[in-house]
């Protein structure tokens, strides 16, 4: 009886172990992935588009609310007003999901 060794093999690719810091981002490998992450963990989205989505499905909500309060199927408020208040708050939506903060903080400024 002899005995078989098993072989394993592995894709997985070692990418560089780079110390974290300002200048240098930390790479990660998961399997085949690698994922570059960044030292000063920066989000896509800011406060203010939160909060610019929070007032937009607001607007959405409302203008719902509005539509539902009306009990006369042609009334004004369901066929005007509430359509109105809705695209508007899809607008935000859109709006709040692309707005991008251009101000630059204290520590941007080079010379």
């Amino acid at each position: 009886m002899v005995k078989k060794e098993k072989s394993i093999i592995s894709n997985k690719q070692e990418g560089p172990k780079l110390q974290a810091g300002k200048d240098n981002p930390t790479v990660l490998n998961k399997g085949s992935i690698r994922r570059v992450v960044s030292a000063d963990n920066n989000m896509i989205f800011q406060k203010k588009n939160y909060i610019l989505l929070g007032i937009s499905i607001g607007l959405i909500l409302l203008g719902f609310v509005i539509m539902s309060i009306d009990k006369d199927t042609y009334g004004f408020l369901s066929l005007s007003v509430a359509p109105v208040i809705i695209l508007l708050g899809f607008g935000m939506v859109f709006y709040a999901i692309l707005y991008k903060d251009t101000t630059k903080e204290k520590g941007d400024n080079v010379q």
